[in-house]
């Protein structure tokens, strides 16, 4: 797998908060043998611990949410988390797994991508080319919408801001947070 380049992983973006200057953040069990970092995105396993999904992210795979600290590597440990609910909007690194020369498009806007890894440098980023405009027919495991650009046009490898689709959140998180403002 090409390197995409060496960047923070997933993050949440901007002030988020249902009360001033903060984001909404829920407390997970982590599973066994965790060796994620700090952005990863989270799913629950069978035994309702969360672990870090897997890439490429299966289209069943629900996000409950995007670490905010490296693993423990201690089953049952608190892990703490940004939800992946409707209204929280993250940042990432919008690439691609074949090269690392993805330059950001205006068209980029509303494609609705694929959460890939960089094994090299243990991050997370968008699949550029795992990619569609079409809400029909998203791409395999498409469960992020890019909604706006946080770099330049033509910018290698640059920052967007995304949603998570409805499709891939954790039905059981939506009603955690019924109103989350971004500002």
């Amino acid at each position: 797998m090409a390197t995409v380049k060496v960047f923070n992983s997933l993050k949440v973006a901007g002030k988020q908060h249902i009360s001033p200057a903060s984001h909404a953040l829920q407390t997970y069990k982590e599973a066994a043998t965790q060796e994620f970092n700090a952005g990863a995105p989270l799913a629950f396993t069978t035994g309702g611990l969360v672990a870090e999904i897997t890439d490429p992210v299966a289209d069943a795979e629900k996000i409950v949410g995007i670490a905010t600290a490296d693993a423990s590597g201690t089953t049952s440990d608190d892990v703490v988390a940004v939800p992946a609910l409707p209204g929280i909007v993250f940042e990432a690194v919008l690439g691609n797994v074949a090269d690392d020369l993805y330059a950001l498009l205006q068209e980029d806007v509303g494609k609705t991508c694929a959460l890939r890894r960089d094994d090299t440098n243990d991050s997370w980023y968008l699949g550029a080319n795992d990619s569609e405009n079409d809400d029909a027919a998203p791409p395999a495991g498409g469960g992020c919408r890019v909604v706006a650009l946080k770099d330049d046009v033509g910018t290698v490898n640059g920052k967007v801001y995304f949603v998570f689709r409805s499709t891939r959140q954790n039905a059981g998180d939506t009603a955690l947070v019924p109103h989350v403002i971004y500002s």
